[in-house]
């Protein structure tokens, strides 16, 4: 009973992935771009071990909080991070850039021209073991 149980789980899964595929299609037949803030927050005191709760939401772990990263790659769509600028508390934030699939080149070409038309953000973030640029 269990097995089958299990299997029963693992098609709804792939049912459920399917259809997100397909919403992830047809967004993408309108649509050039996502484009959705890197994390539901600001980076958050490296002490903390996960933030637990963010707009209301409660994370019951580590990857919780990071489902605007993972979500995304879990649908094949590239996607590219790129810094806009820091809090007033000098915290960075960043958007995230979302392709269809194989769209590589035209993110590689917004984000170069985002950061030409803004260079001033590409500034803000601090290279490891480097001086701000």
């Amino acid at each position: 009973h269990s097995a089958q149980a299990q299997g029963g789980a693992i098609e709804g899964a792939r049912a459920a992935h399917q259809a997100l595929f397909e919403r992830v299609e047809k967004f993408f037949e309108e649509h050039d771009m996502l484009i959705t803030p890197c994390a539901p927050f600001p980076a958050f005191d490296v002490n903390v071990r996960y933030p637990s709760r963010a707009h209301g939401v409660q994370f019951g772990n580590y990857i919780d909080w990071m489902a605007m990263s993972w979500a995304i790659t879990i649908m094949q769509c590239p996607v590219i991070a790129i810094p806009i600028g820091l809090t007033k508390a000098g915290l960075p934030v960043g958007l995230q850039l979302v392709g269809k699939p194989f769209s590589e080149p035209m993110l590689l070409a917004v984000a170069a021209a985002f950061e030409a038309a803004h260079p001033q953000a590409a500034a803000l973030v601090p290279v490891a073991g480097g001086p701000r640029r």
